[in-house]
């Protein structure tokens, strides 16, 4: 037997070794991507469509719902790592900060009258709950009217403060940044639960601690979540980005209003009085 076929039939077992061990890693390195992708599946609910919504939801008007749907629509491009925004989630913060602003007359283009305050925050616990929370005037009483302290402005309830950072949005492409606006608060709301970093909106826990941000108040994370539960249970029948019918809000709910504190003050949450109307123009 030459030399060379004794080394190939030496090498031959060492090499079939090899080929064994190469094929046991090929397919151990499959089975985990396989895993990684079925728990992925497990913890990412399907995309929604963000402009997608029925074409009418009981006491909600057609420009709220309008307003609700083309804030959802807007966010891939003003929050493009923000996933799984729906018209639903931003419906439910509006339906516990004003009621989808019941009882106001809106225009096609969404202003709001009479405006929607809150209460004043001086601290002397007025309104429901006693709320004790102080926040001094931010804003030199453009938004609320009131040049010592400040109140919660429009049908989401903001904070001349948070409205005026980065969360002030133009929802309706007027050039104005306007939370008495129903187009202009709703996509400040979707912004704000959005955040500026990747958030998954269609996870339960990544949505409750969204709203938290908005609303300090376990309450209150759990009140929102069951109106966008809610809402997401109706059957999506048309878009309403393009609607443009005024008129009034639908009823409000036979449940008493009620919130928590201030939005996105993160003071002591406490239930607090509906949003009061004004006729004084602002500053």
């Amino acid at each position: 037997m030459s030399g060379l076929r004794k080394t190939v039939l030496i090498a031959s077992p060492v090499l079939a070794a090899a080929v064994g061990v190469v094929g046991v890693l090929v397919l151990f390195i499959a089975a985990v991507a396989n895993g990684a992708a079925g728990h992925e599946k497990e913890t990412m609910a399907p995309p929604a469509a963000p402009g997608v919504a029925p074409g009418a939801v009981a006491g909600i008007s057609p420009v709220m719902l309008s307003a609700y749907t083309r804030a959802a629509a807007k966010v891939p491009t003003v929050r493009p790592k923000c996933k799984g925004m729906r018209w639903s989630v931003i419906a439910g913060i509006g339906k516990i900060e004003s009621n989808h602003a019941a009882g106001h007359s809106i225009t096609a283009s969404g202003d709001i009258s009479p405006q929607i305050l809150g209460v004043r925050l001086n601290g002397s616990g007025a309104g429901a709950g006693g709320n004790t929370s102080t926040f001094s005037d931010t804003d030199r009483g453009q938004l609320d009217g009131d040049t010592a302290y400040d109140r919660a402005v429009g049908p989401m309830q903001f904070l001349p403060s948070t409205w005026n950072g980065p969360s002030g949005q133009d929802g309706n492409s007027d050039r104005v940044k306007d939370s008495h606006n129903a187009f202009d608060a709703a996509l400040g709301t979707a912004v704000y639960l959005c955040g500026t970093g990747t958030t998954y909106l269609s996870r339960t826990d990544q949505l409750r601690k969204a709203i938290y941000r908005y609303n300090h108040s376990s309450t209150y994370v759990d009140d929102v979540t069951d109106h966008i539960n809610e809402y997401d249970r109706l059957p999506a029948t048309g878009d309403s980005t393009g609607a443009t019918a005024t008129g009034r809000a639908g009823p409000s709910s036979t449940q008493p209003w009620r919130s928590a504190a201030p939005p996105m003050c993160g003071a002591a949450a406490a239930p607090r009085a509906p949003p009061r109307a004004v006729t004084t123009a602002r500053a």
